[in-house]
């Protein structure tokens, strides 16, 4: 399994945990019934996550330990390949200026608001997962995440659905967190330990804002964790996140 594939796997993880029965089977062989090996791993992960005795006693981690080693060592090959994608002029309100990040649901974009003029990361979801209890998820948790306030959480701006070449294809605009991962951050500033158990008190502080207010970030790892020059982090809440049971 090689790092796109991992991606993947970890993006349609995060989307089939929250359906349940005859939609969870639907959408596993809409997103991964082409690929034998993704679809399996999908189904043993779902399996843990669903077991009532509890995955953290079985050995799960060893089942990804090729797929997480392969994305280490090619950790730079997403950069080049996502310069080599296609940009959209515009998704409704908001021009495209670069991609941000993508996965196996859909791609963050870089973008210009309209109005209010503003920089944003723009996160669309591709036509051919959309479903209605996708539709019904996205805005749920649209409207959850909307009612997160803490500087170390991205803001949202709004959300709506846009008409464009490849269909319709629902957005979610947030704050866009200018700045590089928080071990990137570390170790080009030569912290010390004081200094790196501060930006951990951080990250806790404002995770813990959001399980106070249901919410539990599905996808929370350091590439997803932003410091800026300042030293300030962000946390982009829009990205893999759904509200707790």
């Amino acid at each position: 399994m090689d790092k796109r594939q991992h991606e993947r796997l970890s993006a349609l993880f995060g989307e089939a945990s929250a359906l349940q029965g005859d939609e969870r089977e639907a959408f596993l062989l809409r997103s991964a019934g082409d690929d034998g090996e993704l679809l399996a791993a999908l189904r043993r992960l779902l399996a843990y996550d669903g077991d009532p005795t509890g995955a953290i006693d079985r050995p799960v981690v060893v089942a990804l330990d090729k797929a997480v080693g392969a994305a280490i060592e090619s950790a730079n090959e997403s950069a080049a390949e996502a310069t080599s994608i296609p940009l959209p002029d515009r998704i409704g309100a908001y021009r495209i200026l670069g991609i941000l990040g993508r996965g196996g649901m859909g791609v963050v974009y870089e973008a210009e608001q309209d109005t209010p003029h503003r920089r944003v990361a723009l996160k669309v979801l591709r036509p051919d997962v959309v479903t209605p209890g996708m539709l019904r998820r996205f805005d749920h948790e649209t409207q959850v995440l909307a009612r997160l306030n803490h500087p170390g959480i991205a803001q949202i701006y709004g959300a709506g659905t846009a008409t464009t070449d490849a269909g319709e294809q629902p957005f979610l605009a947030m704050e866009l967190v200018p700045g590089v991962s928080v071990t990137t951050y570390a170790e080009e500033h030569r912290l010390g330990i004081e200094a790196r158990l501060r930006l951990v008190t951080a990250i806790a502080d404002a995770v813990h804002h959001a399980h106070q207010r249901g919410v539990v970030h599905r996808d929370l790892k350091p590439a997803n964790v932003l410091v800026d020059e300042a030293g300030r982090i962000g946390t982009p809440s829009g990205v893999s996140t759904r509200q707790s049971p």
